[in-house]
């Protein structure tokens, strides 16, 4: 039997001032040239908290990013699963279009199953998991800019400048986080745990990989924000 490598690449909050994956493209493109599959698990980019002059401009330079990605690295299968700080509804109407360039792209909104192996962003975690509404809800507060240089914006960049934001390695333990992702789905989509062996999430920026909770392996990959830890995770199909 064939086996396929692939990639788990998310929280790179590209084009936030706190970000440092500008600086670790390289680590990136290396990553992915040697993978058959690459999952972008979410927060891959930041529309929110961008350093570009509008939301506008973000989105068209997130957009031309892919692209580049892509005819970099044309021998890869690509999959996009959104994250709360890249849902924004006018970046995901260009999807369509880049599904139309490349064949080798999809994306999802919650979540991908291959084989054994399921991602999501992770936001269920901090979204309530009442309901299956309770996600878009989550996300909707992320779709505007009118926080963008309030005070909930200055605030985390003074806990990064001060290295406070590490206090989600503490917050955000794999125990509390892998039981709130089995919950969520055991609740709202059990049949989408069946026969899954690993399970790949992001967004809680505290990464660790090959937690065992409850017989499924858990893998998280970090953040790119500055002061923090990330890696780029393997998987296999």
């Amino acid at each position: 039997m064939t086996r396929s490598r692939g990639v788990v690449i998310s929280d790179l909050h590209y084009f936030s001032t706190r970000s440092n994956a500008e600086k670790r493209l390289d680590e990136v493109h290396e990553a992915i040239q040697n993978a058959d599959i690459c999952v972008l698990n979410g927060d891959i980019f930041d529309f929110r908290w961008t350093r570009l002059p509008s939301i506008h401009d973000t989105i068209l330079a997130a957009v031309e990013w892919l692209q580049e990605l892509m005819r970099r690295n044309p021998a890869c299968t690509y999959h996009y699963v959104l994250g709360n700080h890249d849902s924004l509804p006018a970046f995901v109407d260009h999807f369509p279009k880049i599904v139309q360039e490349f064949e080798n792209f999809s994306w999802q909104s919650r979540e991908l199953r291959i084989g054994t192996n399921l991602f999501l962003h992770g936001d269920i975690i901090h979204s309530g998991m009442d309901n299956l509404e309770s996600l878009d809800l989550y996300r909707k507060r992320f779709d505007h800019d009118d926080l963008q240089h309030g005070a909930l914006h200055h605030l985390y960049s003074g806990l990064v400048l001060f290295r406070l934001h590490k206090v989600a390695y503490v917050l955000n333990r794999p125990n509390r986080a892998c039981e709130k992702v089995l919950s969520y789905y055991r609740t709202h989509s059990p049949e989408l745990l069946e026969g899954v062996t690993d399970i790949f999430f992001g967004h809680t920026h505290a990464p660790f990989s090959n937690y065992r909770h409850q017989g499924i392996l858990f893998h998280n990959t970090g953040s790119m924000i500055r002061g923090l830890r990330h890696a780029i995770l393997v998987f296999e199909v």
